[in-house]
């Protein structure tokens, strides 16, 4: 089982800091690319690419596919925190716990790209069981 040292880890996200730089691991025998790109009009993400394509049915059946397993998690509430507080007040909790089944209920699905560097890296080391810098750490 082979993890990455300190030192790859503060140059991996260093290099996800420029947004002309790539850095590729290998993972669980999947090549993984991480580089900083654009999202939207004046937003930078980490975008990742598993053996050189991005697949939306990745995340639209991630059961499915075991690449999607790299991908970020993202979570949304069927109910926001403002609207549970409203229906609790109206109808009270018992009630409302019998009227809103699922009020409680929480969307899962798999996301396109990572909001940093630090939590691109945190979730592929948490998911990979081998990681591997592809072309190792430059010495200066």
């Amino acid at each position: 089982m082979a993890t990455l040292t300190k030192a790859e880890r503060e140059y991996i996200l260093k290099e996800l800091n420029s947004q002309f730089s790539q850095v590729v691991l290998m993972c669980d025998g999947y090549r993984v690319s991480l580089a900083l790109e654009r999202v939207q009009d004046l937003k930078l993400a980490i975008g990742i690419y598993i053996n050189h394509m991005m697949k939306s049915a990745w995340m639209i059946k991630p059961e499915e596919y075991p690449e999607s397993k790299f991908l970020p998690v993202r979570k949304k509430a069927m109910y926001p925190p403002a609207k549970k507080a409203k229906i609790f007040k109206e109808f009270g909790k018992r009630r409302a716990k019998e009227f809103f089944p699922n009020l409680d209920h929480v969307f899962e699905y798999r996301g396109s790209h990572f909001s940093t560097g630090r939590a691109a890296l945190n979730h592929i080391l948490k998911v990979s069981e081998s990681v591997e810098l592809v072309g190792g750490v430059p010495s200066e």
